[in-house]
């Protein structure tokens, strides 16, 4: 038998972190440069790079560039590291991900 595990879309790792965060999908794809909109949308360029895809295809479904999506990677990272309920987030987005609960 094959346990290869299929990567989950990126458009999944948006539905989880809207979830999680609760703001909306449209939100999170948008132009909206606010902490809460922003600091989120460094989750899902995490999620999915860890689930695999490319910076420039991460960024591509999200209107921005591959640039933006590793400075927001390395965000991500830090700010898990260094805000409890930032990680406390980011932690739930990800469970939500992997296995559809909180």
């Amino acid at each position: 038998m094959n346990d290869v595990v299929k990567p989950k879309t990126v458009r999944a790792c948006v539905a989880a972190v809207s979830q999680a965060f609760r703001i909306s999908p449209e939100r999170l794809r948008g132009d909206d440069r606010a902490f809460a909109a922003a600091h989120p949308r460094q989750v899902v360029y995490w999620l999915a790079r860890n689930q695999g895809y490319s910076a420039a295809r991460i960024g591509r479904y999200m209107n921005r560039d591959h640039s933006s999506v590793f400075f927001g990677i390395r965000a991500a990272e830090r700010r898990y590291d260094e805000d409890d309920e930032f990680g406390d987030k980011m932690q739930a987005a990800f469970d939500i991900l992997e296995y559809g609960v909180i």
